[in-house]
């Protein structure tokens, strides 16, 4: 049997999970504006974690790669710029799936 929640069924496990009434009134702000229901805007919040992940893997995989092995033998790369440059790939990435919805 596939149980599905309504919104006030939803938003009393939450505050049971220790969100605010505060946090409730946030949630319900900007579910009532977008026009979405609290399922679809978890569905859709899941969906940005994954797509966020996946790209910090792919960024730090390439970091991690050229940190361990790089181009060249005889030209090892500069430290500091690839992790400056993980630094800002990891805050561009955090800003973008916040606001753009990736």
């Amino acid at each position: 049997m596939h149980f599905i929640m309504n919104d006030f069924e939803i938003e009393e496990k939450l505050r049971q999970h220790g969100f605010t009434l505060n946090e409730l009134a946030i949630l319900k702000e900007v579910s009532e504006k977008d026009k979405m229901t609290y399922m679809s805007m978890s569905i859709d919040l899941k969906k940005k974690f994954i797509k966020a992940c996946l790209l910090l893997f792919f960024v730090y995989s390439w970091l991690l790669f050229e940190l361990l092995l790089g181009n060249d033998p005889n030209d090892p790369p500069d430290r500091s710029s690839l992790i400056v440059v993980a630094v800002v790939a990891f805050v561009a990435i955090y800003f973008c799936s916040i606001e753009n919805g990736i």
